[in-house]
């Protein structure tokens, strides 16, 4: 039985869009269930929330059965799809590109809770500047030191996450962090260009997040 696979999230990119990323590139059959997203907190059907293990979205559903939290659903298909490098040390070595890229996302958490406008952009601008500090920089030179790729020589779910990291947070915040990272850039534009992925973009819905 050939595999099915759908993706239930709300109507943004968030915390799903790597996930789309990854079906896209590996051109599996999947499709894009989403949630309306027309208030926060959005409201989870109950007939999702039933099968997630936490309550909370994305869910990846694959005929029939159901897995839950993004990097668990991420490592899923990469490994599915070959996306993990060629051996142990490759993918254990692209997880640690992805926990970095989760800490990265991680400093930008206290804007989301904040209401004041003039907090909020004290947080964003703090966070940014960390970002490029702490993770940006080292990305870049992670990618000059491997010829463009965290691992191996082509795309795996590493520089997958780590791209929808950095734009996810430039798009919310306006900000432009990859901004003087040449290779930081150069991956962005080899992950958007990917075959299926450059064509996901394309037809994907114009959503704010």
């Amino acid at each position: 039985m050939a595999e099915e696979y759908i993706v239930h999230y709300f109507d943004v990119r968030g915390r799903a869009e790597p996930i789309r990323f990854i079906l896209s590139y590996a051109k599996a059959n999947w499709k894009d269930q989403r949630i309306p997203y027309n208030s926060f907190p959005a409201v989870i059907p109950p007939e999702i929330k039933a099968v997630a293990t936490y309550g909370q979205v994305p869910v990846l559903e694959v005929n029939g059965k159901f897995l839950s939290q993004t990097t668990t659903i991420c490592r899923y298909l990469a490994r599915k799809f070959n996306l993990v490098g060629e051996n142990d040390w490759e993918a254990t070595k692209c997880d640690e590109v992805v926990d970095g890229a989760q800490d990265f996302s991680l400093l930008f958490s206290g804007a989301w809770t904040e209401n004041d406008p003039e907090k909020k952009k004290v947080i964003v601008e703090k966070a940014a500047a960390d970002g490029r500090e702490k993770f940006i920089s080292r990305f870049n030179a992670m990618l000059e030191a491997n010829g463009g790729f965290f691992v191996g020589s082509k795309i795996t779910w590493a520089d997958i996450i780590v791209v929808n990291a950095i734009d996810f947070m430039e798009k919310l915040w306006g900000l432009n962090i990859a901004e003087g990272y040449p290779f930081v850039k150069k991956l962005m534009e080899n992950v958007f260009n990917a075959d299926g992925i450059k064509e996901w973009i394309e037809k994907r819905p114009d959503t704010k997040m």
